[in-house]
């Protein structure tokens, strides 16, 4: 899954958001893209969403250095 550059606010952004949506779409259904690809805190939420669920299964994977990912705010997700 790309995790670059869909914070920035450029055409780039909306690029990277649509390829991160279509995998998300995999597992979720998405009604309406369009808050998705405007907003990185939206797909922020969808993404923490998915992760939630696959944490509370016992899926999620802990991230190799930890306190790394807790300083950068890390959404930890399964393994694939």
């Amino acid at each position: 899954m790309p995790s670059h550059w869909y914070k920035q606010n450029t055409a780039v952004q909306e690029h990277v958001c649509g390829q991160i949506i279509e995998q998300l779409a995999e597992y979720i259904t998405i009604k309406d893209q369009a808050p998705l690809l405007k907003s990185s805190d939206a797909l922020d939420a969808a993404v923490c969403c998915l992760a939630g669920a696959d944490f509370l299964k016992g899926l999620a994977l802990e991230p190799e250095n930890l306190e790394f990912a807790k300083k950068e705010g890390w959404i930890w997700v399964k393994g694939f």
